[in-house]
């Protein structure tokens, strides 16, 4: 299962998403068929597809269009990491990686070295 980090809301023609503390909607996606009026009020017509739309600081200009609402609300996880990557921090793995270490060196994966690798008989260091 993929991880979300974003809260989506349902109404009737729209989702709402919203993000930590972040003060009002940080995504909008626009269910197709909706009608809706744009930033300065004037109607826009009939969708055929959905639209994602953002309000953070940047990307206030991204669009996304898709018939298919998983697809939108995925690109959405996608637009978040990408910002919240522009301000120098990354979302941690929700599950921590399986270890390939032999313990016959330092291991990245889960930081075992050489002092608590079990010894072989008849080798050096």
């Amino acid at each position: 299962m993929t991880e979300t980090h974003i809260r989506w809301q349902s109404s009737g023609i729209a989702f709402y998403g919203d993000v930590g503390t972040f003060n009002g909607r940080a995504f909008t996606i626009w269910r197709p068929g909706s009608m809706r009026s744009d930033d300065v009020g004037r109607l826009v017509t009939d969708l055929d597809e959905g639209v994602l739309v953002t309000q953070l600081p940047g990307m206030e200009d991204e669009r996304y269009c898709s018939k298919d609402e998983k697809e939108l609300k995925a690109e959405a996880e996608r637009w978040l990491t990408r910002f919240v990557s522009s301000l120098g921090a990354v979302f941690p793995d929700p599950e921590p990686p399986e270890c390939r270490c032999t313990l016959s060196v330092e291991c990245p994966d889960c930081r075992a070295s050489r002092e608590s690798a079990p010894r072989v008989a008849g080798t050096e260091e």
